[in-house]
């Protein structure tokens, strides 16, 4: 049965020892326990016994046939809060309300209750008056934010434990362990699908991971919830990079341009420097975009820096060269000059077996800057010219003086007194050619003539 208290329920009892307690009657004034509590109710009590000095509060269970309280539960007594052992005498018994189990604000104004608090007859309500979001009902310490519309939306609602949700109820509310067993049955259930470029694969959700793996170049990487895929810094397989418009550069204004067909331009700081064309069909064509600008070869030779070349764009391309200039082929000069550091008048390239160098003519020969060579009048001499050296085509008409042909080469020779024989040669004028004839020429126009050889006077008419 249930609680009950009443006002002014007092009756005696004779009854001694620790045992349930036999009511005797109500005292005057006060009602029975009879009139205010039904069989087995339970009201909390108290016995004075005052001839003894004793006393026990405690809750206890009424029975009406007999008219007796069971001493229950002891709250409070002169036994140390145990059960008394009452006395000969009488005592009263009456309904009490201990101060362990009343209901009070504190010097606060709050009320503490460790137990349960019931609204039992369904037409009163339990109304929280203040919800400023600091003040009002509370669930273990943490205020409730929610409003009554948003506790109300359980009305109606049923908590359900189906694993696979097959009622379909719109208003059942599923447990956690239901939730858990049909998500994982729907994840067991299902694949990921994957395609690429080369194949296709399936990944088993509730089994299986998807790997995103790098490659040549390029590697993955995954923090948290992010998967980062970064192109390596150096890239050694790439092996084609073709757009109809790309830039290779650290950004727009330094970098490799092929925006233009048939066309690379290599741009500094914005600047196109330099730009290769296809320009003469199969030609390369490497072009300074920028006038009068130079194009120039730069390096370093040892720990020195050094200018290579430098081809002056502003003197029509005028190349100069650091060091020396190899030429394995044939060297082509189309200009008229050769310009050297050294450039001394009347000096002649002359080769040491290694470099052609330009030296002083000396000696008998003298040469002019015009090119006129000349050769000193006594220094040619007879071990000077080989044999057979000058030939008569060598000789220009007039060249050599009749007087210089006498005194040189007829006078200036040895005599022959004597001993003239047929293989003995003699210089004619043929025609003003001069040429050469043995004696057996002249013995045949003297015969042809009718001279005898031995007549001395045809002989001399002969030689003249």
């Amino acid at each position: 049965m249930a609680l009950a208290i009443a006002d002014r329920v007092r009756e005696t009892t004779t009854t001694t020892g620790t045992g349930t307690i036999a009511l005797a009657g109500a005292v005057t004034n006060f009602e029975t326990f009879t009139a205010n509590l039904s069989n087995a109710d339970t009201t909390y009590y108290a016995i004075v016994d005052n001839t003894n000095n004793a006393f026990e509060v405690g809750l206890g269970t009424f029975t009406s046939s007999g008219t007796t309280l069971a001493r229950t539960t002891i709250i409070a007594s002169s036994n140390s809060n145990s059960v008394v052992s009452l006395g000969v005498g009488t005592k009263d018994v009456f309904i009490t309300l201990p101060a362990t189990k009343v209901v009070y604000k504190d010097a606060s104004g709050n009320v503490s209750v460790d137990g349960d608090v019931t609204v039992s007859d369904g037409t009163n309500d339990f109304d929280v008056a203040s919800h400023d979001g600091t003040n009002g009902l509370k669930l273990g310490g943490t205020i409730v934010t929610s409003s009554a519309a948003e506790l109300n939306i359980l009305d109606g609602k049923s908590f359900v434990d189906e694993d696979g949700m097959d009622s379909n109820s719109a208003t059942g509310i599923p447990s956690q362990q239901s939730v858990k067993a049909y998500v994982d049955a729907q994840v067991t259930a299902q694949d990921l699908d994957v395609a690429s470029d080369s194949g296709t694969i399936d990944i088993d959700l509730d089994s299986e991971s998807l790997t995103i793996a790098g490659g040549t170049g390029l590697a993955s990487s995954a923090t948290s919830t992010t998967v980062t895929l970064a192109v390596d810094a150096a890239q050694t397989g790439i092996t084609s990079l073709l757009a109809t418009d790309i830039k290779i550069g650290e950004d727009d204004q330094t970098k490799i341009d092929f925006e233009t067909a048939n066309e690379i331009h290599f741009f500094a700081d914005n600047v196109s420097v330099v730009s290769l064309t296809n320009a003469n069909s199969g030609d390369a064509v490497l072009t300074v975009p920028t006038a009068d600008k130079n194009f120039t070869i730069a390096g370093t030779d040892g720990s020195s820096g050094v200018t290579a070349l430098d081809i002056d764009m502003a003197l029509a391309g005028k190349a100069t060269f650091s060091g020396d200039v190899v030429v394995t082929g044939d060297l082509t000069v189309t200009g008229d000059d050769i310009v050297m550091g050294t450039n001394t008048s009347g000096h002649i390239m002359v080769a040491d077996g290694t470099n052609f160098n330009p030296v002083a003519v000396s000696g008998d020969v003298t040469i002019a800057s015009n090119g006129a060579v000349t050769i000193a009048g006594t220094s040619v001499e007879t071990s000077m010219i080989a044999a057979d050296a000058i030939t008569e085509a060598k000789i220009a008409d007039d060249a050599v003086e009749s007087e210089h042909i006498n005194d040189n080469v007829i006078s200036g020779q040895t005599d022959l007194a004597s001993g003239l024989e047929g293989t003995d040669e003699l210089l004619v004028s043929d025609a003003g050619t001069i040429k050469k004839m043995d004696m057996t020429v002249v013995k045949a126009y003297m015969t042809s003539e009718g001279f005898v050889t031995d007549d001395p006077t045809a002989l001399a008419i002969a030689l003249g």
